[in-house]
This record gives structure tokens, C-alpha cells and sequence, in this order.
């Protein structure tokens, strides 16, 4: 069976609110330096559910994830896991899209990739809960 797992970067939920502070003009958070980003709790959680199934059918896991090239590390945190392949989609121009435009991107990427029977995602984006 070959799975596509989405997977996303987020910073670590265990940064107390207090070190992030707001772009005056963009209304946009600024991460606290020096802290690199963790995989989605939940999209970890969709890897493993992925790794069982694999023990109990073989096949191939592929991971895919989007963003710039500091997202390499939690791709390579799903192929330490046991993650066979791993994808990142970097474009400028899905820089600050919605939930939604990062939905048709991935999903258009998913269907490039070919042969899959299962994509698996996590329940939800544990810094802005979107789905």
C-alpha cells in the first residue's frame, strides 16, 4: 500500500506566548529567534498510523510538505521515523496562502506523484488550528 503523509512545520508549542511578539505593519507573528520549527504534533501522529499499516501491508510512505528549505528538517524527521520518500514544495508564490491554497497545491502535488492508495493527514495545525 503506498501512503502520502502531509506534513506540516510549526513552532514548538511549548514556547511560552510571551517570546512571540507581532509585526507592527504586517500583523503577522514573529517567531522567537534561535527556536527551529517541529513537525505538526498531529502530522506525527499521521506518520506513525501510516508506519503501522505499513507493518501490517508493506508498501511505500512518501511524506510531502511545503515551504522553504528550513522545512527539510522535519522531512528528514519523518524519514528518521521510516519514511520512505520525502517531498518539499518551495514557491514563492504560495508564500502566505490560505489554508485553502495550500490544500490545491499539496493535493495538485499528490496527484503528480502517481500511485498512492492512502493520504493520511493530521487531525489539525497545532499553531493555528486550521484543518
Amino acid at each position: 500500500m503506498n501512503m502520502v503523509v502531509c506534513i506540516k512545520q510549526i513552532q514548538d508549542p511549548e514556547i511560552p506566548p510571551a517570546k512571540f511578539k507581532i509585526d507592527p505593519e504586517t500583523n503577522k507573528v514573529i517567531p522567537p529567534e534561535g527556536v527551529p520549527p517541529v513537525i505538526n504534533p498531529f502530522d506525527e501522529q499521521a506518520v506513525e498510523a501510516a508506519l503501522r499499516i505499513k507493518d501490517t501491508r508493506s508498501g511505500k510512505i512518501t511524506a510531502i510538505t511545503l515551504g522553504k528549505s528550513q522545512a527539510k528538517d522535519i522531512l528528514r524527521h519523518a524519514l528518521a521515523m521510516g519514511a520512505d520518500e520525502a517531498i518539499i514544495l518551495e514557491d514563492e508564490t504560495l508564500e502566505g496562502s490560505d489554508s485553502s491554497g495550500i490544500a490545491l497545491a499539496l493535493s495538485k502535488a499528490i496527484e503528480k506523484i502517481g500511485q498512492y492508495d492512502l493520504v493520511l493527514c493530521g487531525r489539525q495545525a497545532a499553531d493555528w488550528d486550521e484543518g
